[in-house]
């Protein structure tokens, strides 16, 4: 419902994976509930067990390298859904709160919009603490390249 009444807004899904007593149906339909949705990120965490916990004791611990291999696969998928809602933001102009000089690149701002993007543009360090508007160009894997307006 939420992404159907904004439907350009980010929404993060935080994931953990192993679980004890998670076996491979169980991660399967997790990915697939997952990869099904409209999330736009993942925050992907496996199980540790923490003692003074209830699950500490837990039965069915999922083996180190089953784990490693659930959580990459997670973090894949979570890749795949962050570089989708970029290019969904492409050519379209979003609010962005200027956060201070691009450490990267010289003449070039960054900030986040009101959707929750990461970007880069360039501009004056005047325009730090400011909201402006920015169109954006360019889809990267971290954050969205756009044109200051």
């Amino acid at each position: 419902n939420i992404h159907e009444r904004i439907p350009d807004m980010a929404m993060g899904v935080d994931v953990m994976t192993g679980f004890p007593g998670e076996d491979n149906r169980a991660h399967r339909n997790s990915f697939s509930l997952i990869q099904a949705l409209p999330v736009s990120y993942l925050h992907v965490f496996p199980f540790s067990p923490r003692p003074g916990t209830r699950a500490w004791d837990f039965k069915g611990r999922i083996d180190p390298e089953t784990l490693k291999k659930r959580a990459a696969e997670l973090r894949a998928l979570g890749r795949e859904k962050r570089r989708a809602f970029y290019e969904g933001c492409l050519g379209k102009r979003y609010a962005v709160l200027v956060e201070g000089a691009d450490s990267d690149r010289e003449g070039f701002m960054k900030g986040t919009s009101d959707n929750y993007l990461p970007v880069v543009f360039q501009g004056e360090e005047t325009l730090k603490g400011k909201i402006i508007h920015v169109r954006m160009e360019r889809a990267l894997e971290d954050r969205m390249i756009g044109i200051a307006e």
